[in-house]
């Protein structure tokens, strides 16, 4: 259970769950219903989480591989080349950490259990720097169907994200849209590839909460 780990990730820091509050921005309350399992923390504060132990994100949500991150891990880069078939290269499981909605935003649901395992070779750049998520709605068909797996590589970079697919945050709900700049009027557009999906409009000045957390970079869909 999430809570359990949580708890046992203090016990070993000798931390509070006072202090675990405030490295999270939360209040007290928030992390006892956390580790309660009464509540499910967003995944912005299960990556502050893994972020604040030092842990694989992987086992916080899951209980599965190796619990500390690797102290080398932040030298290891991966860089993109053809993988050969008899390839002793070690598959990386990523976990789907929680829904994205092609549709109107909505909270990130914490998912169940599900993982995909892609080859180092295909990712460049750290894998703690990769999100997976599953997609929930129509907005992004049919280049993106309900249900499919998309890994989001971060990125608060919102030039070098204009014009591709992202994921954003917009007042603690994200959504998986192309992201497209009006310099005239300074709003953000989030475009649907469905026409029959409006364009949501973002005037900064008029949310407190918008975040960038990254670029769609695969696309993982079940064919039958």
């Amino acid at each position: 259970m999430l809570g359990e780990r949580i708890v046992e990730l203090r016990n070993e820091f000798d931390m509070s769950q006072a202090k675990l509050a405030e490295l999270l921005g939360v209040k007290p309350a928030a992390v006892s219903q956390f580790e309660k399992g009464k509540t499910k923390p967003a995944i912005e504060t299960l990556l502050n989480i893994a972020d604040i132990f030092k842990v694989n994100l992987h086992w916080l949500l899951k209980n599965e591989g190796q619990k500390y991150i690797d102290s080398t891990s932040d030298e290891i880069h991966f860089v993109d080349s053809p993988i050969s078939f008899n390839s002793d290269v070690e598959m990386l499981i990523l976990p789907v950490v929680g829904e994205i909605s092609a549709g109107q935003p909505l909270p990130c649901y914490e998912d169940a259990g599900e993982s995909v395992k892609i080859s180092p070779t295909e990712l460049s750049g750290n894998p703690d720097d990769f999100l997976c998520f599953r997609v929930n709605g129509e907005s992004m068909q049919p280049e993106i169907m309900h249900g499919d797996k998309v890994l989001i590589k971060k990125s608060n970079n919102w030039d070098v994200a204009e014009g591709k697919v992202c994921a954003v945050r917009l007042d603690g709900e994200i959504t998986l849209k192309k992201l497209a700049f009006n310099r005239k009027d300074r709003s953000i557009r989030l475009i649907p590839l469905n026409k029959d999906f409006e364009v949501i409009i973002i005037r900064p000045d008029e949310h407190s909460d918008i975040m960038l957390i990254g670029i769609l970079v695969y696309l993982y869909r079940k064919i039958q």
